[in-house]
């Protein structure tokens, strides 16, 4: 084990206590000059980070600092580099100790200072993506002082890209709460923000289509729908919900509820489709609902999207109303649904951007768009029986680039009049 100092082995001993997520505080790297302490109220003591101690293997880090007190550290995950940031909050840097040189596992460097809020922050970049196991604190025994303990695990990008999605949830839910109604009537509210459910398709036993290498859909899906909702979520103008950020089976009609229980503003199932029969056909197409189906092909895809709950063992009889008896008409209203105005307006503003199938709108009677008064659509990213398609699918390359074409597609959408019925 690689070791900048060394960690007194009752750390190992301690439980767990969940970390927290990001504060906004400017961050001071170590190497630029000391900036002029932060104003503090007059006889408060703030605690003190007094040593760091650095510990680490090829998969897993531990970071370890002395403190004088108690303290409440958040922390957050960033990508482009893979990071991971550390805040505590009114404390203050009084090192005993430099924290060794090099750095152990598969940490590239680490920077820590003082904030202009009178905290610390620490930023630890590494060489792939991590996520954190857990942080706790040792409170201080005899002639031991208090610590605090971060455990810091390589991951793939999968679990990565799960972290951020949680992370992302987190942090809307707070600012939920934090923005509930005052308790004065005269005091405006803010709009809120446009709230977007995406909707990775399948899950768990059901795996959707597969590529000839045997790759499945729930998990090329889920892999870009967490691309999506990074993208979105981090822009800061959408509240995003994923109605599966695993592998994990959720029910059709518990997918529609999720979305009417959130008031969605948009509803987007991500899927990919299937054609063995001719291993030629390629590309996007975007579908939304109608009791009679564009073609042949797009009724044979509503009726095995709609088959998904049997696969599970569920029975279709115990569905919901609003899943059975919920009828769109939307052919007489095209001109005016949002559901066809955004599948138009996806189509038209990407068409240059990415391969399309050869009839890129389509209609169909599928159970997951049955959401009433929720602009709603599905997305087939592409066909995995065709070679091309299927690689693209697996390449993080064009995921995130596909992401971030959706995700400006998106934006663009919500700017359009008559969009978003849930003020």
């Amino acid at each position: 084990m690689n070791e900048a100092r060394a960690v007194s082995q009752d750390v190992v001993k301690n439980g767990p206590q969940s970390p927290q997520s990001p504060a906004t505080n400017t961050v001071l790297d170590e190497a630029q000059p000391a900036p002029e302490p932060p104003t503090r109220l007059p006889g408060k003591v703030f605690p003190e980070v007094t040593g760091i101690h650095v510990v680490g293997t090829e998969t897993m880090v531990r970071l370890v600092l002395d403190v004088t007190g108690k303290v409440e550290p958040t922390s957050f995950l960033l990508g482009a580099p893979h990071r991971i940031v550390i805040d505590l909050a009114d404390t203050a840097l009084a090192l005993q100790n430099d924290r060794g040189n090099g750095a152990p596992g598969f940490i590239k460097s680490m920077r820590y200072g003082t904030t202009s809020e009178g905290g610390l922050r620490f930023i630890i970049e590494t060489d792939g993506p991590i996520i954190l196991e857990r942080s706790f604190s040792v409170p201080a025994n005899g002639g031991e002082g208090a610590r605090v303990v971060f455990d810091i695990q390589k991951s793939d990008e999968r679990a990565f890209r799960i972290a951020i999605a949680r992370q992302a949830e987190e942090e809307r839910l707070r600012a939920e709460a934090a923005n509930k109604p005052a308790a004065k009537a005269d005091i405006a509210i803010a709009p809120r923000r446009k709230r977007i459910v995406i909707d990775p398709g399948h899950g768990g036993k059901d795996g959707g289509a597969k590529t000839k290498d045997g790759r499945e859909e729930k998990e090329l899906v889920l892999d870009f729908s967490l691309d999506l909702a990074g993208v979105l979520g981090r822009s800061g103008k959408y509240d995003v919900i994923l109605t599966r950020s695993d592998d994990r089976f959720v029910p059709l009609a518990e997918r529609v509820r999720l979305a009417q229980t959130a008031r969605a503003d948009l509803f987007i199932s991500i899927h990919a489709d299937s054609l063995p029969e001719d291993r030629r056909v390629r590309g996007t197409a975007v579908y939304t609902i109608s009791e009679h189906a564009s073609d042949a092909m797009a009724a044979r895809l509503a009726q095995q999207q709609n088959q998904v709950d049997s696969v599970a063992g569920i029975e279709l009889k115990n569905a919901p109303d609003v899943v059975v008896d919920i009828l769109f008409d939307l052919t007489r209203r095209e001109q005016s649904n949002l559901s066809i105005l955004f599948a138009r307006h996806f189509y038209e503003s990407l068409r240059t951007k990415i391969q399309f199938f050869k009839e890129p709108l389509q209609r169909g009677a599928f159970t997951v768009l049955r959401v009433p008064d929720i602009p709603s659509a599905l997305i087939e990213l592409g066909f995995l029986s065709n070679d091309t398609d299927a690689e693209l699918l697996a390449s993080e390359e064009w995921r995130e680039k596909a992401a971030l074409d959706m995700a400006s597609t998106i934006a663009a959408y919500f700017e359009k009049p008559l969009v978003g019925l849930n003020e």
